[in-house]
């Protein structure tokens, strides 16, 4: 019986042994779990900070992009802008005066090739492509709004209004008025 005893006391101890054995590899193994788990944990923290710290970059450089591509628009249109409503006109006045300063002209128009009618036709001709760019310029200027509030288009629509538009209006109704006043003259027969 002591044997039995003995042998069973053994069984008992070896499967005691073995329980807490297998507690020991199943704590291991619980322990290597949660620290696997707290490795991907951290893992997960710095894939979300890098994820954050590239869109924050990437907005960064789409926002700049922009503001490039927004410069550069800006800077081609008001290039653009100096070409036809400065440059343009001022080549094409300086043109037309040669051409009115040209022989061509002065054998057609004999009057006008000497004295003051010359340089005044000189300068007529010269102006009429400016003016004419002046005038047309807040019509270009109020489709871009790179344009709104700068000074060159500010320049061009003020002297086209003021000192192009209003003189012109101006002589144009002394004109009319000179016209009513001769046919008013004319009908009634008086001063002829």
């Amino acid at each position: 019986m002591l044997d039995s005893e003995r042998q069973k006391r053994g069984e008992a101890d070896a499967a005691q042994a073995a329980a807490s054995k297998r507690v020991e590899e199943a704590e291991t193994r619980a322990k290597e779990a949660e620290q696997r788990a707290q490795e991907l944990e951290a893992a997960r923290r710095q894939l979300e900070l890098q994820r954050v710290i590239d869109v924050d970059q990437a907005e960064k450089r789409a926002r700049t992009e922009s503001e490039r591509a927004e410069t550069a628009e800006r800077n081609f249109s008001r290039q653009r802008y100096i070409a036809l409503f400065y440059v343009l006109p001022i080549v094409l006045g300086v043109a037309a005066a040669a051409f009115a300063n040209s022989n061509l002209v002065a054998e057609a128009f004999p009057a006008l090739a000497q004295g003051w009618r010359c340089w005044a036709l000189l300068v007529s001709v010269s102006l009429l492509p400016v003016s004419i760019g002046f005038l047309l310029s807040p019509g270009y200027v109020t489709r871009r709004q790179h344009l709104d509030g700068w000074w060159p288009a500010r320049c061009a629509h003020f002297i086209g209004k003021r000192l192009i538009v209003a003189p012109t209006l101006a002589g144009l109704g002394a004109i009319f008025q000179g016209g009513v006043w001769d046919g008013a003259k004319a009908l009634l027969g008086i001063g002829s």
